[in-house]
């Protein structure tokens, strides 16, 4: 059995050395990550493999407003 543990900000909370944050445009984020798992007009879903065949894939879910990035939810499983 695999826990998992999700994580949404709205606000920029910790400082990371990323052009991803609260804020930034669909452009810059499709740039910066390449081609998503998802995508329309409110979201961008991408799915980011774990080393271990046992774990399900961690996800990030960007949502936008307006063309900028307003909401950020992580999904990633905990190890046993």
């Amino acid at each position: 059995m695999v826990s998992l543990l999700g994580v949404t900000t709205t606000s920029d909370v910790l400082e990371i050395d990323s052009p991803v944050h609260i804020g930034v445009d669909r452009g810059t984020v499709l740039r910066e990550l390449g081609g998503p798992l998802y995508e329309d007009g409110d979201q961008i879903v991408y799915s980011l493999k774990e080393e271990s065949d046992d774990l399900p894939n961690d996800t990030v879910r960007l949502v936008f407003r307006d063309d900028r990035v307003v909401g950020i939810d992580w999904t990633y499983p905990l190890g046993n």
